[in-house]
């Protein structure tokens, strides 16, 4: 699946946001991130799925993929967020710990997602620590903070 997806997938996500009247719909959850690859120098537009987390937008993904590593250390990058183009600092938290308390914060923003990564709720109605733990070792967090 991960192949379609590169190749015919993100290609038309990637028209549909840049384009004025296309975005909309898609707009209200998923932006593009525009970022030059480290060693290659290569620019690219990534689709993900984003929320707004203490007025910064969050990204999940997994570990195991690699685009989120060209951000690593970036004063800035461009994103393509409902139609216009901002600039933001982003922030990768792969720390597990830290990984933990943006991923509830994440969570929290959009509270369908916890039934999707299998985080449970405890007696009191906060997330399981423990599942938000076991989450933490496969995904991490990207923070993007708008820059003025």
């Amino acid at each position: 699946m991960s192949g379609f997806v590169s190749l015919v997938v993100n290609p038309c996500l990637r028209f549909i946001l840049r384009t004025p009247l296309l975005h909309r719909k898609l707009s209200k959850s998923v932006l593009l991130v525009c970022y030059r690859g480290r060693r290659t120098g290569k620019s690219y537009l990534t689709p993900v799925n984003y929320v707004f987390v203490n007025g910064a937008l969050s990204v999940l993904s997994t570990r195991d993929r690699v685009w989120w590593r060209n951000l690593r250390g970036l004063p800035e990058v461009a994103l393509i967020l409902r139609g216009r183009t901002i600039r933001a600092r982003p922030t990768v938290i792969e720390d597990p710990d830290d990984a933990v308390k943006a991923l509830a914060a994440h969570i929290l923003g959009v509270p369908w997602v916890a039934r999707y990564l299998n985080v449970g709720m405890d007696a009191e109605g906060r997330l399981k620590q423990e599942d938000l733990q076991c989450l933490a070792e496969t995904r991490l967090v990207i923070r993007f903070e708008p820059l003025p």
